[in-house]
């Protein structure tokens, strides 16, 4: 048994889990927690962002989404099971995309006129990253992502499978193609806007160089597999 969890239990996990998972001292726990940190806060902090208006919006989800993993003994992350459930960077995606929602709920209830401008906004967010990925993959096969009789758990996660792969395909860009996206996608910018903001001739410009970068992420979506309905 290891922190009254069998040790067969622990087979197959990530070794970064695993060994925060095993720690058995506050000391070997908290440098454990701190490489397991190390290692995903960038996909969580990709995902918290994707789902904030703000710089700071973000930064306060961030810290809730990890207070919430490192609380109760990482009891989240105890829920875990690679036997079952997605590989972990997936599971990671879909259980911080909920840890925003909580953040959510927690901040502004469902009653506040400030929910329901931060509702809005969010539907609005939601909308210009389906928008994204429509571009993106056009022309793959991953249409049945949207097949309406898939629906439930393994359609959450096979969305979720592709927006960790569009994670990871942004995140390869140059950095000021990852800021074109962000501010055409993300913040919701018009062409117009985001040429403005960074400095480029005219919003033909940003359409041209958009037109580049969705090719350029076809390509590093079909180096992952995202080439077949299953990502």
């Amino acid at each position: 048994m290891t922190d009254g969890k069998p040790e067969g239990a622990l087979n197959g996990l990530p070794p970064e889990l695993s060994a925060l998972l095993r720690a058995q001292d506050d000391a070997s726990r908290e440098r454990a927690w701190e490489r397991f940190v190390d290692k995903y806060s960038r996909l969580v902090l990709h995902t918290v962002r994707s789902r904030s208006s703000t710089y700071d919006e973000a930064m306060e989800r961030y810290v809730f989404v990890l207070e919430r993993l490192r609380g109760e003994e990482f009891e989240r992350l105890r829920r875990y099971t690679p036997e079952v459930a997605a590989r972990f960077t997936t599971w990671l995606v879909v259980v911080t995309g909920r840890l925003c929602i909580d953040h959510f709920r927690k901040r502004y209830g469902y009653s506040s006129q400030a929910s329901v401008t931060e509702d809005e906004a969010l539907r609005h967010r939601l909308e210009a990253r389906r928008r994204l990925a429509d571009l993106v993959c056009e022309k793959l096969d991953v249409s049945s992502l949207g097949d309406p009789a898939q629906s439930g758990p393994e359609l959450e996660l096979r969305q979720a499978q592709l927006e960790e792969a569009l994670v990871m395909a942004i995140e390869s860009l140059a950095s000021h193609d990852r800021l074109l996206v962000r501010l055409r996608f993300y913040k919701g910018l018009t062409a117009k806007e985001v040429a403005d903001a960074m400095g480029l001739p005219s919003q033909f410009h940003v359409y041209r160089r958009l037109k580049h970068v969705m090719r350029e992420l076809r390509e590093r979506l079909t180096e992952r597999g995202i080439g077949t309905p299953r990502p």
